[in-house]
């Protein structure tokens, strides 16, 4: 008997301003529909698995930077509101931004 696999869900989680995740690891994480408030950083953050951010919305700036995503990411429909980072962040499979909305 196959045991499945865990998946770490955030769908629909209201963040507050000034969330770090600086370095974590997610595997197999949604964070669909999520809110942010405020800055949030994933720089150096690894997914493994399935990343799902469709129709989040980032109200302050975030920051990807270096972050690394080994399997899907997707961010369609995702509403970025103030500047994103995406700085030498790796995509090791397909990326999804299809109707992503980037203010600045």
């Amino acid at each position: 008997m196959t045991r499945p696999e865990h998946a770490e869900d955030h769908s629909g989680v209201t963040f507050p301003a000034f969330t770090d995740f600086n370095g974590r690891e997610f595997h197999n994480v949604s964070f669909r529909g999520a809110v942010f408030e405020g800055k949030v950083t994933f720089q150096n953050a690894k997914f493994s698995g399935a990343c799902d951010f469709s129709g989040a919305v980032f109200k302050g700036p975030s920051d990807f930077s270096n972050s690394a995503f080994h399997g899907d990411a997707v961010f369609a429909k995702t509403t970025f509101d103030e500047p994103s980072k995406f700085a030498s962040v790796q995509f090791a499979q397909r990326a999804n931004f299809s109707a992503a909305r980037f203010s600045h």
